[in-house]
């Protein structure tokens, strides 16, 4: 009898271990929100069977994931850092890592199969080099950070509630907000429905990433300030923070497409292809920029002009 059972424990805590721990996390997350189908809820985990979960769907919220992106933007501005780019794969890695946590059942930045957030972006095409390859200090290997938050309820909550409590969590881990060596940001808040023996249970997820790419990666940033100079009519990188240009445009020559607008910093960061040359208006005035093999990942601009 002993002998038979053990297979059967330790089967069930290697099966199911990760998915309780994230489940009571994601729970005491949410205290103020208790009620007792919660308690049932974890209760009835810890005796249910292989299969009990019905399959479910994360579904994004578009205006809580441009929330997350607003206010980060926000935090960035009045920490003096550079201007975060929206990227489409670090969106694609936070909404898949959200649906693999729900299909999956677990909470937390290391999938089940043991891959990271750096590992995540690598497999979906985001330039980063694996630790083996470059020290994790080493800027050229990129930089990458996630924050994740989750509430679970059995009832439906408002989003901009729930919305409100997940970025409050995240703020408690940390985010490198104020660091200028991350350059592009994903995000993705959302909800999914869970039944649990006709039990019906409202998960709240998000996920915020932050991430510098490789030095191998296909473009390269162009990041400075805008600002006017104490002494003359003129705006100046050197002059910082003397009487920054916010909200000014800085667009392609040729046909106009917007590269960029500065924040209330006068900060801006943009994208460039590598081994190529683009021609930029900044105050009225008309920049041509080359990016050559040896170039840095960032660097800061000379804007030395007149802008009224």
């Amino acid at each position: 009898m002993y002998l038979s059972f053990c297979p059967f424990f330790y089967s069930f805590i290697w099966r199911y271990g990760n998915i309780l721990f994230g489940i009571i996390v994601a729970l005491l997350k949410g205290m103020k929100y208790f009620t007792p189908i919660t308690y049932l809820f974890i209760f009835i985990v810890f005796i249910s069977a292989e299969g009990a979960w019905a399959a479910s769907q994360f579904i994004s919220i578009s205006d809580g994931s441009n929330q997350l992106l607003q206010r980060t933007a926000q935090l960035r501005e009045k920490a003096g850092a550079f201007p975060l780019l929206l990227n489409e794969k670090l969106n694609h890695v936070a909404d898949a890592h959200c649906q693999d946590m729900v299909n999956r059942l677990y909470f937390s930045n290391t999938d089940p199969d043991g891959r990271d957030t750096r590992l995540r972006a690598i497999a979906a095409g985001y330039s980063l080099q694996l630790p083996s390859d470059q020290p994790m200090t080493d800027l050229n290997a990129g930089l990458i950070f996630e924050g994740i938050s989750g509430l679970v309820l059995d009832f439906p909550l408002n989003p901009s509630d729930a919305l409100e409590y997940i970025w409050n969590d995240l703020l408690k881990q940390q985010p490198p907000f104020a660091d200028s060596r991350f350059l592009e940001v994903g995000a993705v808040f959302g909800v999914t429905q869970l039944e649990l023996n006709g039990v019906r249970l409202y998960v709240y997820l998000a996920s915020l990433i932050m991430a510098r790419p490789s030095i191998e990666s296909p473009y390269i940033f162009q990041c400075g300030h805008v600002n006017k100079n104490w002494a003359n009519p003129y705006y100046s990188p050197i002059e910082f923070m003397t009487s920054p240009a916010s909200n000014m445009p800085i667009n392609k020559s040729h046909d106009q497409t917007l590269l960029a607008i500065t924040d209330k910093n006068g900060a801006y960061c943009f994208s460039a292809p590598r081994f190529s040359s683009i021609r930029y208006d900044a105050c009225n005035q008309s920049f041509l920029k080359t990016y050559p093999v040896d170039d840095t990942l960032v660097f800061e601009i000379d804007i030395s002009v007149e802008c009224h």
